[in-house]
C-alpha cells in the first residue's frame, strides 16, 4: 500500500506543480477571459497575475507555447497574432493544468436527496 500512496502523491504533486506554470496561466487566461484574444493580450494578463515572468514573457513566447505546449492554434491578423479557441480541447487542457472555473464540470456541486 505503501508504493500506492507514493504514486498517488507523487500525481498530486505533479498537478500542483503544472497549475502553478505559465501554460496554466496562459490556459487559465484563455478560459476566463474571452475578450483577450491576441498573444500580446494573453501576455500582459499573465504577468499581471505573475510578475516574475515580465522578463522573458514576450507576445511571441505565448503564441509558441499556444502552439507547441498547449496544441492550439494560431492565426495572423492586422492586430496581432490570434489564438484559435477549440472549447474541447480548453477542457481538457483546463483538466491537465487542475484548473476549475465556473463553467467547469468540477465546479458545479450535485446535491441528492437520500
Amino acid at each position: 500500500m505503501d508504493l500506492l500512496d507514493f504514486a498517488a502523491g507523487s500525481a498530486s504533486q505533479a498537478r500542483e506543480i503544472a497549475a502553478e506554470s505559465v501554460e496554466a496561466a496562459i490556459v487559465e487566461v484563455l478560459s476566463e477571459k474571452p475578450e483577450l484574444t491576441t498573444c500580446g493580450e494573453i501576455a500582459e494578463a499573465v504577468i499581471c497575475e505573475k510578475p516574475d515572468v515580465q522578463r522573458w514573457l514576450t507576445s511571441q513566447r505565448v503564441g509558441k507555447i499556444v502552439r507547441d505546449n498547449l496544441g492550439l492554434k494560431t492565426n495572423h491578423k492586422k492586430r496581432g497574432t490570434v489564438v484559435e479557441r477549440d472549447a474541447a480541447k480548453l477542457e481538457a487542457l483546463k483538466r491537465r493544468y487542475g484548473i476549475v472555473t465556473e463553467s467547469s464540470p468540477e465546479s458545479e456541486v450535485v446535491i441528492t436527496a437520500q
